[in-house]
């Protein structure tokens, strides 16, 4: 879900003077449950509001930023855990997560690994989000 959401605000962002249906377009190419989730919202009734009364590229990116907040973000990453995406194990996840991107993950001998060894994954994704690899 973590591209979904990565995806998703990386086009919004770049494509923020377009219109709420574009974006929901862009959304839908992205994921179904995205485009689901935002129609919810009524994004693009918001949306067209918004850029209307942007009198700039970098105003309209800040209102972008204030419209998808920390909260609907959450939402969205359990609406897609909820109806996409399986329960994982966590670092299962981790482990898939660092492979895409390609970073090595720590090695582990077994499903819940030692402290020593989760210190180092907490460690490999401090770095992987300092370093902006997601």
């Amino acid at each position: 879900s973590w591209s979904v959401v990565a995806s998703w605000i990386e086009s919004f962002e770049r494509n923020v003077e377009e219109s709420g249906d574009r974006l929901l377009a862009e959304a839908r190419a992205i994921h179904p449950v995205l485009a689901d989730f935002l129609a919810e919202l009524r994004f693009v009734e918001s949306w067209d509001k918004v850029v209307s009364q942007s009198a700039s590229r970098e105003q309209a990116l800040r209102q972008s930023r204030a419209w998808m907040d920390a909260f609907k973000t959450l939402k969205l990453v359990h609406r897609l855990r909820d109806d996409a995406y399986p329960d994982v194990p966590m670092f299962d996840a981790l482990d898939e997560t660092f492979a895409e991107i390609g970073v090595e993950a720590p090695k582990r001998n077994a499903p819940l690994p030692s402290l020593e060894i989760q210190r180092e994954y907490l460690q490999k994704a401090r770095n992987v989000l300092r370093d902006g690899a997601i």
